[in-house]
Parts: C-alpha cells; structure tokens; sequence
C-alpha cells in the first residue's frame, strides 16, 4: 500500500482546493487573469530541460509567485519536491491509488524582488534503497506555498507541478515456464534473459516471479 507522503497529501490538497475554485493552475507567465477568483498568489514551476536521459540528468527548478493582480510577491518561501512515482502491482482490482509516490525535498526557496526562483543544477535520480520495479519515466517536480503553514487548511494554500521525461536505457526481459497446468506439488522451472544496454555490465541483477490468476488456500 502506499504510504502517506507529502506529495499525497499535496494532491489531495490541489483536488480540493480545484473543487473550490481556490487554486491558481500552473502558467507559463503571470497576468492578472491567471489567478482565480478569490486567490491571493498565482504559483508556477517548471525545469529547463524538460527531459533528461542517462548521461544528462541535471536540470535547473525555476517558478514565480504573483499576486492576485499580476505583480510580483516577493519573500515567499516555496517548498520544492522531486516524485517518483511508480506504478503498482494489483492485479486483483483492489480499492487503492494505483500510483505509489516516492518524494525528495529540494529546498524551500524564497522568491526574489521579481516575485522568482530558482533551484540550479537537480539531479532527476532514484536516491533511495527501495526497488525500481515499475517505475514511471515521468519524475514531478512539486511546488507549495501554504500562508499558514498548515497543510489542513487548504484554503489558503497554492499548488502547482510540472513533469520531467527521463528517457530510459533500452533493456528487456523475457522468460518461460516448462508447465501451463500445474497441480499441487508440481515444481515449475523458470528460465529467462535480461537484455542490457551495449557497454552496461550487469550488477548483481536480481529477478522475481509473481503467480497471477486466482488465489486458493488448503
């Protein structure tokens, strides 16, 4: 199951506050217009590149934050977070989120005189021990000013998000198994390759099997 993070937490929070019509939706540029009735600031972020591969994996964090008539709103500290999200295994149809979020925080910049800022140089990168199985080759970049600083009132809180592509070395998996009908008892001998990039050497690789269809017990 995932577990509660603040990038969960931070799209509970955008859904309610889009239902309310209190959240500014991310803009390329600020403009009276862009904020929502009602809306004190109008926050934006984005990443230059917006993609990234193997070799190129840095990019820089850039946003603003306006207020309600388009001018500048400066000293505002914004809280950045790097997601990766993953896609998870439920092939029974259970009720649950199927994406699982793994956040990193970046920092909490402060908007400058012109209402800007910046986080140089992100590594877009997997910094945890868990597994990558299934991951999404989209990472979010999250961006959250809250007045108060409460995430429980979201009222007064303003989102927004934007997506780097990391483009993926080319690798596959197939295998097979010596039996389609089994009985209790039976042992089944997976056999199987892992194809890698040219010039990448394997590193401990590790595989795992998971039965699918229906479940019994005895």
């Amino acid at each position: 199951m995932p577990r509660t993070s603040l990038p969960t937490r931070l799209a509970a929070t955008a859904a309610f506050l889009l239902a309310a019509s209190a959240l500014s939706a991310p803009t390329a540029s600020a403009k009276p217009s862009d904020a929502a009735p009602g809306d004190a600031y109008t926050l934006t972020v984005s990443t230059n590149p917006t993609s990234t591969d193997y070799d190129n994996r840095r990019v820089d964090v850039t946003g603003t934050v306006t207020k309600a008539d388009g001018t500048p709103a400066p000293n505002i500290p914004v809280t950045i977070q790097e997601v990766v999200r993953f896609t998870t295994w439920n092939p029974w149809g259970d009720p649950i989120d199927p994406t699982y979020y793994e956040p990193r925080d970046l920092g909490k910049p402060v908007s400058d005189a012109n209402g800007k800022f910046t986080i140089p140089d992100v590594d877009i990168d997997h910094v945890t021990g868990s597994s990558l199985l299934n991951v999404q080759h989209e990472v979010q970049i999250t961006a959250l000013y809250d007045e108060d600083g409460d995430l429980n009132t979201p009222q007064d809180g303003y989102y927004a998000d934007t997506t780097v592509a990391a483009n993926a070395k080319s690798s596959s998996v197939t295998y097979k198994v010596n039996k389609k009908k089994v009985k209790a008892g039976d042992i089944l001998t997976v056999q199987g390759k892992v194809t890698l990039p040219k010039g990448v050497e394997p590193r401990a690789p590790r595989s795992s099997c998971r039965p699918t269809g229906s479940r019994s017990t005895t």
